[in-house]
């Protein structure tokens, strides 16, 4: 499933080199593998899915 993260704003990917950037802290940040709960808040304009979440435990 692909979501939004809610309340954060950072550019989208078309906006170079930005979007990029936000991309790879946020991959820094959650490494793949990691464990994340997701609580979906509402659609966006787009009709993406808006969730928080929160980290858990890396396997």
């Amino acid at each position: 499933m692909t979501v939004r993260l809610a309340c954060i704003d950072a550019p989208e990917m078309a906006q170079a080199p930005d979007g990029a950037n936000a991309r790879r802290y946020l991959q820094s940040r959650l490494r793949l593998g990691s464990s994340v709960t997701l609580r979906p808040q509402t659609l966006d304009h787009y009709g993406r899915t808006a969730a928080g979440g929160d980290r858990g435990r890396d396997r």
